[in-house]
C-alpha cells in the first residue's frame, strides 16, 4: 500500500469518477462536502474538489444528497476553467508565492488517477 504525506495545503490528487465509485460503494449517509479548514469553514477549492466528486456521484445513479452537495456540485458543474480558479484562490495563490506551482497543477487534475487517498493518522493512503 502506497503511502502518502501532505505537508502542506493545496489538494491531494484524486480521481472524482474513481472517488464516486468509491463513495457509492460504501453507502450509507447523503453525500456531503468535506470541509479541510477547521472550525467547518469550507474554502473554494474544497468546495470544487468535493463537487468534482459529488458530481460524478450523481451521473452513477439516484442518491439524495444534502443541500450542501447539491450547491457544490453546481459549483464545480458552472465553473469552466477550474484550474484557473484554483490558481487565481487564496490558497492557490499562497501555493504559488511559497514556491509550490506543481501543488496547484496537480490539485487542478481531473480524473488522472485511479487511487482514491483516505486520511488515516495524518497521512494519505490508497483506499482499499
Amino acid at each position: 500500500m502506497r503511502r502518502r504525506r501532505s505537508t502542506r495545503t493545496g489538494g491531494t490528487p484524486c480521481s472524482p469518477s474513481a472517488g464516486a465509485r468509491r463513495r457509492r460503494s460504501t453507502r450509507g449517509r447523503s453525500p456531503r462536502p468535506p470541509c479541510a479548514r477547521p472550525r467547518r469553514h469550507r474554502a473554494l477549492e474544497d468546495l470544487l474538489g468535493s463537487g468534482a466528486v459529488l458530481s460524478a456521484l450523481s451521473a452513477l445513479g439516484p442518491h439524495e444528497p444534502t443541500p450542501e452537495a447539491r450547491a457544490a456540485a453546481t459549483l464545480w458543474e458552472a465553473t469552466e476553467a477550474p484550474a484557473s480558479v484554483l490558481r487565481r484562490c487564496d490558497s492557490g495563490r499562497e501555493l504559488y508565492e511559497y514556491g509550490y506551482p506543481q501543488d496547484v497543477a496537480v490539485a487542478a487534475e481531473v480524473d488522472t488517477s485511479e487511487t482514491v487517498p483516505v486520511l488515516t493518522d495524518g497521512a494519505f493512503l490508497e483506499a482499499p
